[in-house]
């Protein structure tokens, strides 16, 4: 069985020990301890705490970036800095002062460390989370060139194991 199945399986087990523990105290909880016991259970269920259900390895970075909004009936929008805080071939998060909204499209225009060449994507904001001063919005790569895709992967995936130093 692999990991993360086993993994499911025994957080559903236990899910199902706090919602069954919950039946048989059946008429003694208050509709406010039923909802918190049964919140308990979703809470382990949904605690993947140190498993990576991503679709592809993310690397948190700190690289600064150039982003454009693209406007498909205007010109370009001018250019505003960012800062992608982690980055895969999928997409990547950024911060920026840019009013961006979900849906809007953009390009990112940035150098790896160690690659020497700009890297420029499109993507679409999927997400955005208002802080103080930025934004951090979550985009969605598209149509990713295949020479940047495996400079992305190599960039983004793990280092290989070492083996252990045998002397």
């Amino acid at each position: 069985m692999s990991g993360l199945r086993k993994a499911i399986l025994d957080k559903l087990a236990r899910a199902r020990g706090t919602i069954e523990t919950l039946r048989r105290q059946g008429g003694t909880l208050t509709a406010l301890e039923w909802e918190k016991g049964y919140a308990k259970a979703l809470e382990e269920v949904l605690d993947f705490e140190g498993l990576n259900l991503r679709r592809h390895p993310r690397r948190h970075a700190s690289i600064p970036t150039s982003i454009v909004r693209i406007e498909e009936e205007r010109p370009p929008g001018r250019t505003q800095e960012g800062t992608v805080l982690d980055l895969s071939v999928g997409g990547a998060r950024v911060t920026t002062p840019m009013g961006l909204r979900e849906g809007d499209l953009i390009e990112l225009a940035f150098r790896l460390p160690g690659n020497g060449g700009t890297v420029a994507l499109r993507g679409q904001v999927l997400r955005v989370e208002h802080g103080a001063e930025s934004l951090a919005v979550g985009v969605e790569f598209r149509g990713v060139p295949e020479g940047i895709r495996e400079v992305l992967q190599a960039f983004c995936s793990p280092p290989p194991d070492t083996p252990p130093n045998s002397a």
